[in-house]
């Protein structure tokens, strides 16, 4: 009598196998089918709206209407399509954006040359169903010139057992010679800012660039208003920087200055000294002063006489930001989206609350109207750090988004904040309003760090109603 065989376990396995794989392939050709059919449609839309807006405008004396309904234009069911029309151009010019319901984020468009191309036209959204509440989201609209950072060394001088003689050429720069005077070995030079700069109880920094081109070593040691910095041997033919970071309690007509001591012999008698800065930091930052030349970022000026007063860095801001103790500079140095992104500049040595508001009216970082309540809201941005921050950071959050609201701090879920090491970061929470809310409500990138603590970049901020989880968009 015949037994009968079943299969085994193997047998099972390579037919479950190879059933998983003939189904992974069917769905990879009916996902790149379905693929194909919203292209086309795309495609297919997007060629008919061409054609329908040139036939409005040889209707209509070489002009092109102002909206696709104008055109007797209607897209499919899944396909949204925007315009932009310039009849003032020669020629005359159109583009038109198509975007898929089922592929939100990827866009394609056509112009008046009849190609469809990938991509979105300038001013337009590959996200049609979503609306982006923040106010000039990729710092691309300026509003006025700002102040960064100050030199505040008001080019006055004192000297005690020293001589200065100016314009000394030295391994191709032109600096100041500071020497001792006969029959004493050691001498300060006493460099000044104004009182009114200065403000009790912050700190700043002073830096010298120092170089010795004698044949002996040579000794230097710093101070600010007579409280110690540090001190160095200078090699000769060596040349370094020379810093001294501190505070006062109390300036006042006296105390205002700081000094660069020299310590000589018989054979060392002088060092060259340029590039003298006072700065409110904790840091010494890179050099400048009123003749420094212009960069992508920054101009540069003397408050008043040059070579005889402080001087100012200064950029221009985006418009619709708002600052506390920190510069909103419109930068191009890092660019995530755009020509331009924010440039967060701490100004304040004393505070690390230092933080950019996004503003929309009345001393109102999203208007009331805005903001619904009781609903779900998504926020997001970009940051870039160059560097790691700093120093003594917010407790606040650093390089972190900050939400509050009627007075009170709301839980956001997600990243809010970015590691404090070099990268380009994505931040994106969500948060939910209170039932109610009129007060003073404030959305903010968090810097968090004091003046010369570093600077970071920020771009592709978003506000969005819901959980959105798509691509940003402006």
């Amino acid at each position: 009598m015949l037994k009968s065989r079943g299969f085994t376990i193997v047998e099972l396995l390579i037919v479950i196998v190879v059933i998983a794989i003939l189904a992974a392939i069917t769905i990879v050709a009916y996902n790149g089918i379905q693929d194909q059919a919203r292209l086309a449609t795309v495609k297919s839309d997007l060629s008919n709206a061409a054609k329908k807006m040139e036939v409005y405008r040889i209707q209509n004396n070489d002009t092109y209407p102002t909206t696709l309904a104008g055109a007797g234009v209607t897209a499919s069911g899944d396909v949204t399509l925007q315009l932009s029309v310039d009849n003032s151009s020669s020629p005359k010019t159109f583009c038109i954006t198509a975007v898929h319901s089922s592929s939100v984020g990827t866009a394609y468009r056509i112009t008046q040359a009849g190609t469809v191309e990938n991509g979105q036209c300038s001013g337009h959204t590959t996200n049609p169903g979503f609306t982006n509440l923040v106010n000039n989201p990729g710092f691309e609209t300026s509003s006025s010139s700002t102040t960064a950072r100050r030199n505040l060394f008001a080019y006055s001088y004192a000297y005690n057992q020293m001589t200065r003689t100016e314009n000394i050429s030295y391994d191709g720069k032109t600096w100041d010679r500071y020497s001792l005077n006969s029959g004493v070995n050691a001498g300060h030079t006493r460099h000044y800012a104004n009182l009114a700069d200065l403000t009790n109880g912050y700190t700043y920094t002073t830096q010298w660039e120092v170089a010795n081109d004698g044949t002996s070593p040579i000794s230097v040691s710093s101070d600010w208003c007579d409280i110690s910095g540090g001190s160095a041997t200078i090699a000769p033919g060596e040349t370094r920087v020379i810093t001294v970071t501190q505070s006062r309690g109390t300036y006042d007509a006296t105390f205002r200055f700081a000094d660069l001591t020299v310590s000589g012999s018989s054979s060392a008698r002088s060092v060259l000294v340029r590039n003298v800065m006072i700065e409110q930091s904790r840091n010494a930052l890179a050099f400048f002063n009123g003749s420094t030349a212009s960069d992508q970022d920054f101009s540069y000026g003397w408050t008043g006489a040059p070579n005889a007063s402080p001087s100012v860095q200064s950029g221009t801001s985006p418009l619709n930001y708002g600052s506390n103790r920190v510069a909103n500079i419109q930068s191009s140095a890092w660019v995530g989206a755009g020509s331009r992104s924010l440039r967060q500049i701490p100004l304040n040595s004393a505070s690390n609350d230092n933080y950019t508001e996004l503003t929309g009216g009345s001393n109102m970082a999203i208007p009331t109207s805005t903001l619904q309540p009781s609903t779900e809201y998504t926020l997001m941005a970009t940051v870039h750090i160059e560097e790691p921050l700093t120093g003594t950071l917010s407790g606040n959050g650093t390089r972190s988004l900050f939400v509050h609201l009627n007075g009170t701090t709301l839980s956001l879920n997600g990243t809010r904040q970015a590691p404090n090491e070099p990268g380009t970061y994505d931040l994106r929470v969500t948060f939910t309003t209170p039932a109610s809310f009129a007060n003073y409500n404030t959305i903010r990138l968090y810097h968090g760090g004091h003046a010369g603590s570093g600077d970071l970049w920020w771009d592709k901020i978003g506000l969005v109603e819901g959980n959105y989880t798509g691509p940003y968009f402006e």
